[in-house]
């Protein structure tokens, strides 16, 4: 059963109201990050230290064990790891968002949508910070963009929030109404990231490399990962994944309308 009009469009209502609030969610995801390493030193830099550290051991291990050169692998691996962390944590943590932020829910009245909004912004900060490490990596062996990584590479990573900010704001959704739905959210996650092409090429997959073409985040990837490394990303990535926002964000309004009054009574 499908939303009613009335639900459809105070779920409407609710994510237009999200998006003329930018500066809350700004300023709540800012805060958070801010909360989470109080009183450190470097603050949020951990997190691309922490991130640096595990990519060069990695990328060594790997380039010693299959015999290829580090300045390959390496700017491969730095971006695929980058944007990875970005589209898991966008999800694993959307999940959690209004189980979060149950006590603001609560006691103050906003749009519920902004919980999710916070969630993703919050991840884009932490991939500003996490994309310091590709420059750095691609500065060191070379790897010049794409000529036109300028447009496309920006347009890619417009694309890959947007599509996995639906998917966030389903299971958010879900999440209060089945609280163990984020541990399966984390365990698909930890499958997801040995079948996407994060940590080796896809031609090592030789004439299997169709199979990576039903994963719908082997396109997203391609999307921000290609224009990085001098490639154009394949026609088909850009379709697959213009049509999982048009029908996602389509799914995700009548969904979140049609659940939206009970997230209170969940909670």
């Amino acid at each position: 059963m499908g939303p009613t009009q009335e639900e459809l469009s105070n779920g409407f209502k609710d994510l237009k109201s999200m998006v003329g609030q930018s500066a809350l969610w700004h300023h709540l995801a800012w805060n958070n990050i801010k909360q989470r390493y109080r009183r450190s030193t470097l603050g949020p830099l951990w997190l691309t230290i922490s991130l640096a550290v595990h990519m060069m051991v990695i990328g060594v291990l790997f380039s010693t064990l299959f015999h290829t050169p580090l300045q390959k692998l390496l700017p491969f691996l730095a971006a695929g790891l980058v944007f990875w962390g970005l589209m898991q944590g966008i999800i694993n943590e959307g999940a959690g968002a209004f189980l979060g932020a149950a006590s603001f829910i609560m006691q103050v009245k906003r749009p519920l949508s902004i919980y999710v909004a916070e969630t993703v912004w919050r991840n884009v900060i932490v991939l500003a910070h996490n994309a310091v490490i590709y420059v750095v990596i691609a500065f060191i062996f070379g790897v010049v963009p794409h000529k036109a990584a300028i447009i496309l590479f920006p347009l890619g990573l417009f694309m890959v929030v947007m599509c996995v900010s639906w998917i966030a704001l389903v299971v958010a959704v879900v999440s209060v109404r089945y609280r163990d739905f984020p541990m399966i959210v984390g365990n698909m996650f930890t499958a997801l990231f040995w079948l996407t092409p994060i940590m080796y090429f896809p031609s090592l997959l030789r004439d299997k490399q169709y199979l990576l073409n039903f994963n719908p985040f082997t396109h997203l990837l391609a999307l921000v990962r290609d224009p990085l490394l001098g490639q154009v990303p394949p026609m088909m990535s850009w379709i697959v994944v213009g049509v999982m926002i048009l029908v996602g964000w389509t799914f995700a309004l009548f969904f979140f309308s049609r659940f939206r009054k009970r997230i209170v009574y969940w909670l």
